[in-house]
């Protein structure tokens, strides 16, 4: 007996465990722990499949949490902002559709992240983020469950471990799972609006006064013309990391390459994976059904039938030719679940 896990990852990767497991509510996840079906080593929990990649055959059990709920929450006097709302949202709940009803209530600060493919539970494990605002600069806590003794806790935002594109939750030893997150937004406009696409974005369509409902269908556009459609292929949204640099190295890459965008993170430098990929002449490779992306050269997408070692191979030739080009080591966003 075996769970098909291929209609729940995106990268359409054929893909089987041992076990699968709906999670619709915290009872049920309980007793799941309870009956210890999380005592192996061998347990994932996923939510929209879209940040993992699958080996064809993994030997464990996978939990994909469902459980649905958004709400507006009294603060209670927890914020000292006046302007601040506090909004909750349980893990199974679509992250884009969370975005739209934030706009939708007047709330401000999650404009920037429309359209990133996923679940809402999966949003802190990875610190999603997209033109210069990150999941980290709006979580206020979230509330997670023990794998092992069942205690749920809340996480306050400074105890999460956050970093770029990472957090205390995706490392591979970590026994919480997250069960619901609770956002500090904006009652008032609060944009960040400095990412070249998207000023080009705002003069093209001639705003003058960004509203929030702009801002969101600006940033839905940008990234509907550069990513492929889920529908259509089969994909991860971005696949590699962009590299945070020393300042030596940032020097090299814009002497070589004077219209790299750069980006100060406190002492080091965040420059563009997708153009250090394009510089190498990248953006037509292939390797079996698995290919870059034209548009958006950190994106590989499953034209059809790909296989998971297609893809192993087309990552790695990239990492191998950047690295070779610019003695970067390119790090991938996705994790890999069910291989070493």
């Amino acid at each position: 007996m075996s769970f098909d896990l291929t209609p729940h990852n995106t990268l359409g990767l054929s893909a089987k465990a041992d076990a699968g497991y709906i999670v619709t509510n915290e009872e049920r996840l309980s007793a799941l722990v309870a009956a210890g079906q999380f005592s192996s080593e061998n347990t994932w929990v996923i939510g929209g499949g879209s940040n993992i990649v699958l080996a064809p055959k993994i030997s464990g059990s996978f939990f994909l949490m469902r459980m649905r709920g958004i709400s507006l929450v009294d603060s209670g006097g927890k914020s000292r902002d006046a302007d601040v709302v506090l909004l909750n949202a349980r893990a199974g709940e679509n992250w884009h559709q969370l975005v739209r009803y934030s706009v939708a209530q007047g709330l401000s600060g999650m404009e920037n992240l429309a359209l990133i493919p996923g679940s809402v539970g999966a949003a802190p494990v990875q610190n999603i983020g997209a033109y210069g605002v990150e999941l980290s600069d709006l979580l206020f806590e979230l509330r997670a469950l023990h794998r092992q003794s069942g205690e749920i806790r809340i996480f306050h935002n400074n105890e999460c471990g956050f970093s770029y594109r990472d957090s205390m939750f995706k490392q591979s030893d970590s026994p919480w799972i997250i069960l619901d997150i609770t956002l500090a937004l904006s009652a008032k406009p609060k944009f960040r609006l400095d990412y070249p696409d998207l000023v080009q974005e705002i003069e093209r369509r001639r705003i003058v006064d960004v509203s929030s409902a702009q801002l969101l269908e600006c940033i839905i556009s940008i990234r509907r013309r550069k990513m492929p459609d889920l529908r259509s292929w089969g994909n991860v949204g971005s696949f590699f990391e962009n590299p945070q640099v020393e300042k030596t190295v940032m020097q090299l890459v814009k002497s070589e390459i004077p219209e790299m965008p750069v980006y100060s993170v406190g002492n080091l430098y965040k420059i563009s994976a997708a153009k250090l990929i394009d510089e190498c002449g990248l953006k037509s490779l292939k390797v079996g059904a698995f290919a870059v992306w034209g548009r958006q050269p950190l994106v590989l997408i499953n034209r059809g039938q790909g296989t998971y070692n297609q893809l192993r191979q087309l990552v790695r030739q990239i990492q191998q030719t950047v690295q070779t080009r610019f003695n970067i080591a390119l790090k991938v966003e996705p994790r890999y679940l069910g291989s070493t």
